[in-house]
């Protein structure tokens, strides 16, 4: 690990040059922090920040924050840090630089003794991320880039990047995608992840697998693939947004797919703040006050491994018959390159697309 230090002087420029306002994001619901019983379990807080993200991880006397929220609702997250007795942060991790994940975070460094931030490696010229910099400068944070492939512990979750894996132009593609695991519990967290980094982080054969996935980018229709959903196959989703937000998060496509899996979805627009309390061999929800709200149970090993294995199979489809075919088929090397295409799922899933498996071969 070392200082921010790499691009020192290439941010001192940009702070010359930065001129731009974000616009912050007015957000109805708030974190009520009085309400709060701390029990020192490991813990996942999805804190209720309106519009944006903010999620809170406890374990063993060490804490990490991801994500801070907008601009004014810095002061809502490091009340909230606050009313569980916390002055110290062992890690912040900011997902990418919009104003709904960073905008508050400058209040948490600043407030909080704050030792690591993750960060992806991109800047932008925005006066929320100049007041993060100016923060971890100032405050003498150390920073860690996000990258897949970095992992460590913070207290009993280990935690490992799995995104991005390649650093673009859009922010959102760029977001700190991290799994944490307890024992037999795991938890996905995507920041504002979106299809194309979803595919990259597919193709790179990471362990994406977990019961809980904290869903992309407040639920649009831009985040969570039926394939990613799929490889990672979680028992709830929780949602992070803004009660009537303009956006129209979450959106009717991605609560469709979640559906069609069978995964049960958790919303801080209608629940408040969600507390996902880890006891190594499942994972109870729970309001800010306590009440009970579901329970996520491990799945076995076997139906983890048949998963897997169905994940892997490969297809050519005729997309002119609406036929599948084994890619050992006799039928595919006298199809039309023009109609031949390549599909890695289910036959399930094909069949629900409406192609019918090859009477030849006899696909499964």
């Amino acid at each position: 690990m070392c200082r921010y230090s790499g691009k020192e002087e290439g941010m001192k420029k940009i702070k010359i040059l930065i001129g731009v306002l974000i616009t912050a994001l007015m957000c109805g619901c708030s974190a009520n922090a009085e309400t709060i019983k701390y029990t020192g379990d490991e813990a996942v807080h999805f804190i209720d920040v309106g519009q944006g993200d903010s999620i809170l991880v406890e374990s063993n006397g060490q804490y990490m924050l991801v994500d801070a929220g907008e601009e004014d609702k810095g002061d809502i997250v490091v009340e909230y840090v606050r009313g569980l007795g916390i002055e110290s942060l062992d890690y912040v991790v900011a997902t990418h630089p919009h104003s709904d994940h960073i905008g508050g975070m400058d209040d948490v460094i600043n407030s909080l003794n704050v030792e690591n931030i993750i960060m992806p490696d991109m800047v932008t010229a925005t006066r929320c991320f100049e007041n993060m910099i100016d923060a971890v400068e100032n405050n003498n944070v150390n920073v860690i880039k996000g990258e897949a492939g970095y992992s460590f512990s913070m207290g009993d979750f280990s935690c490992s990047i799995v995104g991005p894996v390649n650093i673009g132009d859009d922010a959102n593609n760029n977001s700190v995608v991290m799994k944490l695991v307890y024992g037999n519990d795991s938890i996905l967290l995507t920041g504002d992840c979106s299809k194309e980094e979803e595919q990259d982080i597919i193709e790179s054969n990471a362990d994406i697998s977990a019961d809980l996935l904290k869903a992309g980018h407040h639920g649009s229709s831009t985040s969570d693939s039926d394939e990613f959903v799929r490889r990672v196959s979680p028992e709830i989703a929780v949602i992070s947004c803004g009660k009537d937000n303009e956006y129209g998060h979450p959106h009717k496509e991605t609560l469709d797919t979640f559906n069609k899996y069978g995964v049960d979805v958790y919303r801080t627009d209608e629940e408040g703040t969600i507390i996902a309390r880890c006891s190594g061999n499942g994972i109870n929800l729970a309001s800010s006050d306590g009440e009970y709200i579901a329970k996520a149970e491990n799945t076995s090993e076997e139906n983890t491994e048949n998963t897997n294995e169905e994940a892997i199979n490969t297809y050519i489809l005729n997309t002119n018959s609406k036929k599948f075919h084994r890619e050992d088929c006799s039928s595919v090397k006298n199809m039309s390159d023009k109609n031949k295409e390549e599909y890695s799922g289910t036959a399930e899933e094909l069949e629900s697309m409406g192609y019918t498996p090859c009477g030849q071969c006899k696909p499964e």
